[in-house]
């Protein structure tokens, strides 16, 4: 992971499953977020918090080969920071984590809408 400081923000790169990178800018599309907003909101709903409860038990994909650049602020930045030091990952592997959950919990309600709608 690449980290780029500039002022209060710091850039991101990252690597990502390609299909976990599609999926996530399916469901971020589906919702009317940027990919970038999405992968800001899975952090601070499943990161931001005192304990990563399956952590442990959670199998994060090996393979990363889609790169995704994005922007956090320095709040951000820290919930990454503090986390990757209490569990000794990367970043990415964190990202990847949140992406994983937030997936789990926007992809039915999104096919529930769509079902709905139709």
């Amino acid at each position: 992971m690449r980290v780029i400081s500039i002022e209060n923000s710091r850039k991101l790169t990252i690597r990502l499953p390609d299909e976990l990178k599609d999926n996530l800018k399916n469901t971020a599309n589906d919702l009317g977020f940027t990919l970038t907003s999405f992968l800001r909101i899975a952090i601070f709903k499943y990161l931001d918090v005192p304990e990563l409860p399956d952590i442990d038990k959670f199998d994060l994909p090996k393979e990363k080969n889609a790169r995704i650049n994005f922007t956090v602020n320095n709040w951000t930045y820290t919930i990454l920071q503090r986390q990757s030091d209490k569990y000794n990952l990367s970043i990415t592997d964190l990202v990847v984590y949140a992406s994983l959950h937030a997936l789990d919990y926007y992809v039915p309600l999104v096919k529930l809408t769509k079902n709905t709608n139709n």
